[in-house]
């Protein structure tokens, strides 16, 4: 036998094959369906985070809301880590941007942008009010979710965070505390 034959129907069973065609479509479909599958996952934990965000500055604007911090004397340095170990650990305390801001009217609130035209957080715009008998209050708190999905930070991201910005606000009027 000569070797152009036999190199000749090697070639032609190699071109006939198709034993290895699932694995080959399978290397083409397999990245595109996990990375939609983690970014499904990441955005789960991203609204799981938001929600405990939200619950969070709530319980924590409870201390605002009787009174408490007020009369104790005290500030922003009881205030945060009280919306810090509401977190989890779902989001980073060092991210967290706070602002309270005391008024006389539900009206008459009006809440300047505390972030910069590039992103950045404005800290001069900054404020801790927390007020006194019977003022409305609003307690606005931003924190950022650093994606782990390759490309995630990038559709709903932001560029001067690296992450997925949240914010969660809540208004009330503070208790009649003496």
């Amino acid at each position: 036998m000569k070797v152009g034959c036999l190199l000749k129907r090697l070639t032609a069973a190699l071109i006939h094959d198709r034993g290895g065609a699932t694995a080959v479509e399978f290397a083409l479909v397999a990245p595109p369906f996990l990375l939609l599958l983690f970014a499904i996952m990441e955005i789960g934990m991203v609204l799981v985070a938001s929600s405990t965000l939200e619950d969070s500055v709530y319980d924590a604007g409870r201390i605002i809301r009787t009174g408490s911090l007020q009369m104790s004397g005290n500030g922003i340095e009881v205030f945060e880590p009280l919306v810090c170990g509401g977190l989890y650990g779902l989001i980073a305390c060092d991210d967290l941007v706070i602002d309270v801001r005391q008024f006389d009217t539900f009206g008459g609130v009006a809440l300047p942008d505390v972030f910069n035209e590039d992103g950045t957080v404005d800290e001069e715009s900054l404020e801790f009010l927390p007020g006194g008998p019977e003022d409305i209050v609003v307690v606005r708190v931003y924190g950022v979710w650093h994606a782990l999905t390759p490309g995630l930070k990038y559709i709903f991201g932001d560029a001067s965070t690296g992450g997925l910005k949240m914010t969660t606000a809540t208004v009330f009027r503070n208790e009649p505390y003496q």
